[in-house]
């Protein structure tokens, strides 16, 4: 059942007593709810519009009473009552007589005249009169509520809007979950013949009288305030930029409309980046203190409340500066959006694929900042280079938890944000003592990539490719892309069945231990790779190996065995180029 507790909500000054009522005495007369702009869009799934009409259709059938929980409602000397909790609900009960609407209007049966006046909406006497809806959403949604739910007669109508590639996805919610509704009043309505009413009149009861919910009426801002906050603590999943946008919108008090235009573009500039993590990591790079630099999502409200409650100026400078900082922030993982600086080249792409691919998040604070700090493009350039190069150390090579990171970076960007950190090689000098050549050393003499094959395949191709350029021979050939469909990730000792390659290891070494170390990973040509698979080392050899010209496979030309000493002494090799690749000075990508 959909929300069916009864919650316990404190009486205070300015909340007045719940009241228990039906959706007709909610509806009654001019009655009319608006979402505030700072509540979040329409959410619900189909698990949740479908759990309602199955409690409905329940409670139709044994004619009983159902109750759909409780909302509440900031009740002002003037209409509307805004809704503080029980939107998602009441949006689904109207499209609901909305279904039932245009059912009786497909058969020009009157009722649908009344079933809209009394439910959707009520018109005024002049001829061009429109429909002034009991129910308003948010900016994002009530174009599409009004148009499809409340105006529209056409069903189809719904189908075509869907089919639309720019649909924002909380509208996409919303005309699904009109749709369902639709389709489910109207199949089972079709089904009854001439005994429609059979159906029809029991449901339109039950909506109209049946459903019991208890409504809290509270009267002045900061106590809907105080009630849109406790929804968090009490389970109701609301996204803390939810929470931070209603406190901002509050404090800003007169200037609330540029605060909506100024959140609104952020949103827009953030495209799909979660805004609670964009908001929580601007808080770390721009505002934490050094002596507490973690900041949790579960305590960013309250951090950013404590700044901006009762003051308007600083309300409208964060609101500013989180907007136009969003850009930077996105930049941060797209390189389609830097400037054709020739800093910001062939190079400093590979370091945003790096950073996305290692999946280094918790830099986001110290990127952010260097990207506004620092003064010059090859300044910022080779502080991403630096980052990356970390990361691969850190966590590719490492396999180091990221647990501590976040700290360290909030850490660099308060020290680049206080300018005590002015170039990059003071974050390369403050990351070198998280990870420092020795420590790279004794990781990478024992790293395996046992994880994702697409970051064994693409740090393959890296040492690949280092090796040939550092080379002094010519000849052999160059990975420009190291996709799946390109290229393929071998493991010379098979992972399947490795038991059976035992006579080329030492007495008491076992072979699965060696599956995944980097030493006996390779990459070959897809067709090749097919050619070679689950064959013996001297037939891998024979048909591969030998005469492939990658230069990370030139080593297997010297042995004839294959066992735990040929793949210790292969990756050992690679550990003294690879320091100079994988080190915090070294600037550059693929070349």
């Amino acid at each position: 059942m959909i929300d069916a507790t009864h919650e316990v909500y404190p009486m205070e000054i300015g909340i007045l007593a719940p009241e228990l009522k039906s959706i007709d005495q909610l509806f009654a007369g001019d009655a009319q709810f608006s979402v505030p702009r700072y509540q979040r869009s329409f959410a619900w799934t189909s698990d949740e519009v479908e759990e309602l009409w199955e409690d409905l259709f329940g409670a139709v059938q044994r004619s009983g009473e159902y109750f759909l929980g409780t909302i509440v409602l900031h009740r002002s000397t003037s209409e509307p009552q805004y809704i503080i909790d029980g939107q998602q609900r009441l949006a689904c009960i109207t499209m609901l007589f909305s279904a039932i609407r245009n059912v009786f209007l497909a058969n020009r049966d009157d009722r649908a005249v009344m079933i809209a006046s009394a439910f959707l909406g009520t018109k005024g006497y002049s001829r061009d009169a429109k429909l002034i809806p009991k129910l308003t959403l948010n900016k994002n949604n009530n174009e599409t509520f009004v148009q499809y739910v409340v105006d529209s007669l056409d069903s189809s109508a719904v189908d075509l809007a869907l089919k639309a590639k720019h649909l924002p996805p909380s509208n996409r919610l919303l005309l699904d979950a009109y749709k369902y509704f639709l389709g489910a009043v109207a199949q089972k309505t079709a089904s009854m013949g001439t005994k429609a009413d059979d159906f029809l009149v029991p449901l339109i009861d039950t909506l109209r009288t049946k459903i019991k919910l208890i409504t809290i009426p509270v009267t002045t801002d900061e106590d809907a305030n105080l009630f849109f906050e406790s929804l968090n603590a009490r389970g109701k999943e609301l996204a803390i930029s939810d929470l931070v946008k209603n406190r901002l919108y509050i404090e800003t008090k007169g200037e609330v409309d540029r605060a909506e235009q100024l959140w609104e573009q952020m949103e827009k500039d953030l495209a799909k980046k979660p805004v609670p993590e964009y908001i929580r990591h601007y808080w770390i790079a721009k505002r934490a203190a050094k002596d507490s630099p973690n900041v949790r999502e579960k305590h960013l409200y309250k951090m950013v409340s404590s700044v901006i409650k009762n003051n308007q100026n600083g309300a409208m400078a964060l609101i500013k500066d989180l907007s136009s900082s969003a850009p930077d922030y996105v930049r941060v993982s797209d390189f389609s959006l830097w400037s054709d600086d020739s800093a910001y080249g062939f190079a400093f792409a590979e370091s945003l694929t790096d950073l996305r691919l290692f999946r280094t998040t918790q830099m986001s604070p110290l990127l952010l900042n260097a990207i506004q700090h620092f003064s010059t493009a090859a300044q910022i350039a080779k502080t991403f280079r630096i980052v990356a190069n970390f990361a691969f150390r850190y966590f590719i090579i490492g396999n180091q938890s990221p647990g501590n990171l976040e700290k360290v970076s909030a850490n660099i960007a308060y020290e680049i944000r206080a300018k005590t950190y002015t170039s990059p090689d003071h974050v390369a000098d403050a990351l070198r003592s998280l990870n420092s050549d020795p420590t790279f050393r004794a990781d990478f003499d024992l790293a395996s990539m046992g994880g994702s094959a697409r970051i064994a395949r693409y740090t393959l191709a890296k040492i690949s490719n280092y090796l040939k350029r550092t080379s002094a021979l010519t000849g052999s050939e160059e990975i420009t892309n190291p996709d799946a469909k390109e290229i393929n990730l071998e493991h010379v000792l098979p992972q399947s069945n490795p038991a059976r390659w035992s006579s080329g290891f030492s007495p008491g070494v076992d072979p699965r231990d060696y599956i995944n170390r980097i030493g006996n990973l390779t990459l070959l040509l897809t067709k090749v790779n097919r050619d070679a698979a689950d064959k013996s080392f001297s037939e891998k050899k024979k048909i591969a190996l030998d005469g492939s010209g990658l230069k990370i496979n030139e080593f297997f030309r010297g042995v004839s065995d294959w066992g735990d000493r040929e793949i210790d002494q292969r990756q050992e090799c690679w550990r003294q180029p690879l320091l100079r690749f994988g080190s915090c000075e070294e600037y550059g990508g693929w070349e």
